[in-house]
């Protein structure tokens, strides 16, 4: 990367990078900026943001003694990053508006983006964002990622820098003619790699000296050095303090650490297990690191491959089998319930002897549902335990076993939960066991759980009207030939946040809807957001646009959200809907990115993912968990994604049905 031709004046009052706010000031906000001064050989980043906002960032961003010395001493990402660092003091002291805010980081980006000509300053915000699970600025991101980048999603910009990243870097290796050179560090989030399907890491800054910008962050790194034409990744390790100073750069780099696998998680399924308990399971152990496997534990040798047919209807595609995976080893071995999807797990044989071999080395295993009762105790896993399972089978627990009515138990190495709407509590059990409370307390954060587990759920209402239903009835739940006239719709595309699509489904079909779900790619089959299920649609959404619909419904994901925003037939199909007068609604991502960009929450309120909220036009009603306005309905996460179905329920077939399902999901 040369320098640029050009070099824009950043000198003070030279132009305005942010009209009406030239005059504000930090005020009683800790100045940051010397944090820099002598992180960069050289640098002359001596603007303290006291003589105002607009020159403070042009400052940090450029203003170094010329243009060959800031090329030699940090990179442009970097500088964006201290920039940034400065925004974001300003950000969390609450002295302007949001839309100055977005402002000031687009503006920013913008400027160092013109300057670099690259679109590393998205990557490594992208990174740092998620890394920290600082999910307010990554919401901000979208802002930035707007204004640089017109036609390519997020997706394409990071794969595009990583490959830029290797093959500059390769050509240093080259030009070094060391094979230990150069060493790099980065910062890497399994969570992003997941998202964007990066398999190798993504380079966040250039080079060992560049490091120093991080010392006041207590996180975890990894770091890396090139191994041929590709990254070998090391053990993560705690950064205590500077890897390697400006000051010392003859000091021989940090040796790798010994290299760390994830831990590693088997979730079988059969048919007719519970997809919601499936996908919590193996959705929130991803969050926290974890490689999940999920395997068919039914036999080899049918013509359906690796099809799951789940309980109501739900078919997915998993990643392997049960059979192949006897000789592999693992940290956890979680059994979701539902029935018969229970007593077919208990009937592999291959699975029965994995869950022993588990036990008997110490490792653990859990289940949920009827699997404690079913597949455990008929097993004898769990003699002499302390044990839960869904209540109408505690009378199955032998004479050995020590039954709790509690929502999730556990005893030594075995873990064992409830129901449905236990799933997530059952799920961050189990990150606790494997990573410890803190970690377990990180991954609950973004999934907005329910603080009190086990009462009623609320709903936010306004404009209260009915929801009437307008066709004849249909077959309802696919292959048990129930009727029903309740059609609702629920979209799904790539990236769509698996729990909250599978809560939706499982619990309409439980009430009786006749719920059809529509894929917005180009074939029924779907991945999901986080696991990457493979979950099978029941038809394309151009088909779905030939029906009538009592209720739309979409799940969140960011990813799925914005591309159910860019399929027309589906947006068509949405403000007909509304037009009409017929109920629609979403969840986490899919208010912000779905319903507001095309008018659809016009005049109305509506809740959202919280760090994706200041993207509402009407904020008032954010902190609910369940919003209802007239024939909308809103709600949060994938942690409010139970209450969200419920209250559809409710509003669908009334407050007796939605509580009866509510206790039998393990609510309330």
């Amino acid at each position: 990367m040369s320098p640029p031709s050009s070099f824009p004046d950043y000198s003070p009052n030279s132009c305005s990078l942010f009209p009406g706010i030239k005059h504000c000031t930090f005020g009683a906000v800790p100045c940051t900026t010397m944090r820099w001064r002598d992180r960069f050989r050289g640098g002359n980043l001596v603007a303290p943001l006291t003589t105002g906002l607009e020159d403070g960032i042009r400052h940090n961003v450029m203003h170094m003694t010329s243009v060959e010395q800031f090329y030699q001493d940090c990179s442009y990402q970097v500088a964006f990053l201290c920039a940034f660092d400065e925004v974001a003091d300003f950000y969390r002291s609450q002295l302007i508006t949001s839309e100055t805010r977005r402002g000031i980081v687009v503006a920013t980006a913008l400027e160092v983006d013109k300057a670099s000509n690259c679109l590393s300053t998205i990557a490594a915000m992208t990174m740092m964002f998620l890394h920290n699970r600082d999910y307010q600025r990554y919401a901000l991101l979208e802002e930035v990622r707007n204004s640089l980048l017109k036609e390519p999603t997020l997706h394409d910009a990071i794969k595009i820098v990583v490959t830029y990243r290797k093959q500059e870097l390769l050509q240093l290796k080259e030009q070094n003619n060391d094979p230990a050179k150069p060493e790099v560090v980065i910062v890497e989030d399994d969570e992003v790699m997941l998202d964007y399907e990066i398999s190798s890491p993504v380079v966040k800054l250039e080079s060992p000296v560049k490091t120093s910008r991080f010392e006041d962050l207590d996180k975890q790194y990894f770091i890396v050095k090139l191994d041929d034409d590709d990254f070998s990744r090391t053990e993560n390790h705690h950064h205590g303090g500077p890897l390697r100073g400006h000051g010392s750069s003859s000091s021989p780099a940090p040796s790798p650490p010994p290299p760390l696998s994830p831990k590693r998680v088997l979730v079988p399924v059969a048919d007719g297990t519970e997809p919601v308990e499936a996908a919590a399971t193996a959705d929130v152990l991803n969050r926290a690191g974890a490689r999940v496997t999920v395997a068919t534990a039914d036999p080899a040798g049918d013509d359906r491959g690796l099809l799951v047919e789940a309980a109501f209807g739900v078919k997915l595609v998993a990643d392997g089998r049960v059979a192949d995976l006897e000789g592999e080893a693992f940290d956890l071995i979680a059994l979701p319930g539902g029935m018969p999807g229970s007593a077919n797990l208990r009937d592999c044989k291959v699975l029965e002897k994995m869950v022993k071999k588990q036990a008997e080395q110490g490792g653990l295993y859990a289940a949920i549902c009827a699997t404690p009762a079913v597949t455990l105790a008929h097993w004898g896993l769990l003699k002499g335990l302390k044990a839960t399972c869904y209540p109408s089978f505690m009378e199955k627990f032998t004479a050995e076993i020590i039954p709790v009515n509690s929502r999730v138990v556990v005893d030594r190495n075995a873990v064992t939960s409830q129901g449905p709407a236990t799933a997530i509590e059952y799920a961050l059990a189990l990150v606790e066991q494997l990573y410890g409370k803190e970690k377990s307390e990180e991954v609950a954060g973004p999934l907005y759980v329910r603080p009190q587990p086990g009462v009623d759920y609320v709903i936010d209402e306004f404009n209260s009207v009915e929801w009437k239903c307008s066709g004849t009835p249909q077959e309802g739940i696919p292959g048990q030939g129930l009727l029903s006239k309740h059609k609702v719709l629920v979209p799904v595309a790539n990236g769509s946040e698996e729990m909250e699509a599978l809560n939706l489904i499982d619990i309409l079909r439980r009430a009786g809807a006749n719920v059809t779900v529509a894929s917005v790619e180009d074939k029924l089959q779907v991945v999901t957001r986080r696991h990457k299920f493979n979950l099978i649609a029941d038809i394309m959404v151009e088909e779905a646009a030939k029906r009538e619909f009592d209720l739309i419904v979409m799940p969140g994901g960011l990813p799925g959200a914005q591309k159910l925003s860019s399929t027309k037939v589906l947006v068509d199909l949405l403000k007909k809907q509304a037009e009409s007068n017929k109920p629609y609604g979403a969840i986490c991502a899919s208010p912000a990115y779905v319903l507001e960009p095309h008018g659809l929450l016009k005049g109305k309120k509506a809740t959202s993912f919280p760090p994706m909220a200041h993207l509402l036009t009407d904020q008032s009603a954010c902190d609910s968990r369940v919003v209802v306005d007239g024939n909308l309905i809103t709600s949060k996460a994938p942690g409010s994604a139970t209450e969200f179905a419920l209250a559809i329920v409710e509003k669908l077939f009334g407050r007796e049905k939605a509580v009866s399902i509510a206790k039998e999901l393990i609510f309330m």
